[in-house]
């Protein structure tokens, strides 16, 4: 089978690693060949092959980025929205011309920019092609803020699929409305055999992108002056300059240094580290669809707390694996913290718990579920 994973880029961000994972591991099948495009970065984060990597995007100069705003704000204010594809033609016929050299038999369209832009269009123009969408995204941020503006384009790209995979059980009720062939699979996790948290570290970890308001790191400083003395909480995290930047200016302006320390991008040893020295692991995020960060934490036995986005719901089972606190509850997380910091046998429970259900994200059962979905197109 050759498979052809379309996405944005396969540099940072979970999305991107996890499409490159399960890439490479259905290239291990004898019968695949697999090939990885991107429209969007070049980066190549992932240890995805060179050779199979290939940039199909069309590089726009400044005024043909001018007429596209102004055609963009004369849909808008004309029908409400635009329509992303037709500005996008050049990156189109890209695509087929990689389909068709390629001769692919299976598109799988990570994000839901991926399928908004392409899905449609695939389905009218190659029919022989069987069009696969993965949604990482939760659908209340899908259907919201990130599509508000090519509604329409999004949901009859999700209509096109001959196939949809997304996250969790919230979005799975969402997506069969639109399109009966939605099914959940899991992203994988894959980290290689480690030690797991003595849980004698008074510190508690944070690993994220540094989005401010997605991740909530807006939340931080008031929850890190709440903890109790002798804790803190620590920041890994990656992003943009200016990403990095405006949370700096956060820290800077709110924080105490005593109470919350970000110490950058850590890889490797260094992320190890970073969990096995820490004795809970917290998200802020104000809405996630399935967060990786919260997985590789639980396999470092680290006890979870979380706002109840979708992903930790998911991940948690509604508070089964993990302590789960209404989004925005600053008050209600800190006291969380403090009640099983102070509660060593808790700790040890919460731990066992998460040992436990990090085997559910492993990479084996992930993609046998992932070569039984592209099977089944052709049955």
């Amino acid at each position: 089978m050759r498979i052809a994973i379309v996405s944005p880029g396969f540099g940072y961000g979970g999305s991107y690693i996890v499409a490159s994972n399960v890439g490479k591991e259905l290239q291990k099948d004898q019968d695949n060949e697999v090939f990885y495009l991107a429209y969007q970065y070049h980066t190549n984060f992932s240890g995805v092959p060179d050779e199979r990597l290939h940039y199909f995007g069309h590089n726009v100069g400044r005024v043909r980025q001018n007429i596209i705003r102004v055609g963009k704000a004369v849909e808008l204010l004309t029908r409400h929205e635009f329509t992303p594809i037709k500005y996008r033609q050049h990156d189109l016929q890209a695509l087929l011309n990689e389909i068709d050299q390629n001769k692919i038999d299976v598109v799988i369209l990570n994000t839901f920019l991926s399928v908004t832009l392409f899905a449609q269009q695939l389905k009218q123009l190659r029919p022989g092609v069987k069009i696969v969408g993965w949604l990482h995204e939760a659908t209340s941020y899908s259907f919201g803020n990130l599509t508000k503006n090519y509604r329409q384009s999004f949901i009859n790209g999700l209509r096109a699929l001959d196939r949809l995979v997304c996250l969790t059980n919230i979005d799975l009720q969402k997506m069969l409305t639109v399109n009966s062939r939605s099914q959940i699979i899991y992203n994988p996790v894959v980290l290689p055999e480690h030690e797991i948290s003595a849980l004698q570290d008074k510190v508690v970890s944070f690993t994220t992108r540094l989005n401010v308001h997605i991740k909530g790191l807006d939340y931080l400083m008031e929850i890190a002056n709440q903890i109790e003395d002798g804790w803190s909480i620590r920041v890994a995290g990656q992003g943009r300059p200016e990403q990095v930047t405006e949370f700096k200016e956060l820290l800077e302006k709110n924080g105490n240094p005593s109470k919350i320390n970000f110490v950058g991008e850590l890889v490797g040893n260094d992320l190890t580290e970073h969990y096995l020295h820490s004795s809970i692991f917290i998200s802020t995020s104000r809405t996630e669809a399935l967060p990786l960060v919260l997985i590789e934490a639980m396999s470092f036995g680290l006890p979870i707390i979380s706002f109840d986005h979708n992903g930790a719901k998911e991940i948690l089972a509604d508070g089964k694996y993990g302590e789960l606190v209404a989004i925005g509850d600053v008050q209600g997380m800190a006291t969380a913290i403090n009640n099983l910091a102070n509660s060593p046998e808790k700790m040890r429970q919460l731990q066992q718990l998460s040992l436990s259900r990090y085997d559910d994200f492993k990479m084996p059962v992930i993609i046998k579920k992932w070569r039984d979905l592209l099977n089944q197109l052709f049955e």
